[in-house]
């Protein structure tokens, strides 16, 4: 049987390369983010690598009642059966000082990269169940850290990692296992802003490989996951070591 998964945030970054990774295996895909032409790209590559077409759906996944339309209509194009959700979408949307964030500010975050894999995990459990399947929950090594202007994505993945714990416990008398990835700093778009501020090399002066890591690398362990069915309830760190410098 083919194997299934659902991956959010699939238009760039990690998500765009676990795509990839996935289609090079054959697997049935189910892709979603806000860029419709990239998802489109994303999926025209699966094709050309002998993967079968995937179900692509662009939308805001901070807007519930979308989130579970897209996720419906993927669960029906998967026959209602997922081996991997990726709850890879997420961003520091909200880059402020504590004392200039408004409610606002924090409850679109939260909502980004909390609330949406929540909800999903949420509408994906009997297809979860029927596969035996993987949830992987797409942290970041801030969630255990300080970050100044990051205060709210720190904090919503931090719950992330907590929400991922409990899964594993509740869903797993259900076959169901979860597993949070937390990568250090990532050379993808979403860190070009770090880049350009000279951030990113002040940063890697703490990474004791002295480099960034490629999304390949990210995707390539999510997908081993799905290889270790004593994994779950725990956290997978790729960061190069920032972790353990003091």
């Amino acid at each position: 049987m083919t194997s299934t998964a659902i991956v959010t945030g699939a238009s760039r970054g990690i998500g765009r390369a676990l795509a990839a990774e996935l289609a090079a295996a054959g697997w049935r895909l189910a892709l979603m983010a806000r860029d419709r032409s990239a998802l489109e790209e994303v999926a025209a590559e699966a094709v050309a690598a002998g993967a079968p077409a995937p179900h692509v759906e662009a939308f805001d996944i901070t807007d519930a009642a979308a989130l579970a339309g897209a996720a419906d209509r993927a669960l029906a194009f998967l026959d209602g059966r997922v081996d991997l959700l990726a709850n890879n979408a997420g961003a520091a949307a909200r880059r402020r000082r504590l004392e200039d964030l408004t409610d606002a500010d924090w409850a679109y975050d939260l909502d980004l990269n909390l609330m949406a894999p929540i909800r999903l995990a949420r509408h994906c459990f009997a297809a979860l169940a029927e596969a035996k399947g993987l949830v992987v929950n797409v942290s970041s090594i801030v969630a255990g850290r300080a970050s100044p202007t990051g205060g709210p994505y720190a904090a919503a993945k931090a719950g992330l990692e907590s929400f991922t714990r409990t899964l594993a416990l509740e869903w797993a008398r259900h076959g169901i296992r979860a597993v949070t990835v937390s990568p250090g700093y990532v050379d993808t778009d979403f860190n070009a802003e770090s880049v350009a501020s000279g951030y990113a090399e002040h940063f890697l002066k703490g990474v004791p490989t002295r480099t960034p890591i490629e999304p390949g690398e990210i995707a390539r362990v999510i997908v081993g996951l799905a290889d270790h069915p004593s994994i779950t309830g725990t956290v997978v760190t790729v960061d190069g070591g920032r972790s353990i410098n003091v």
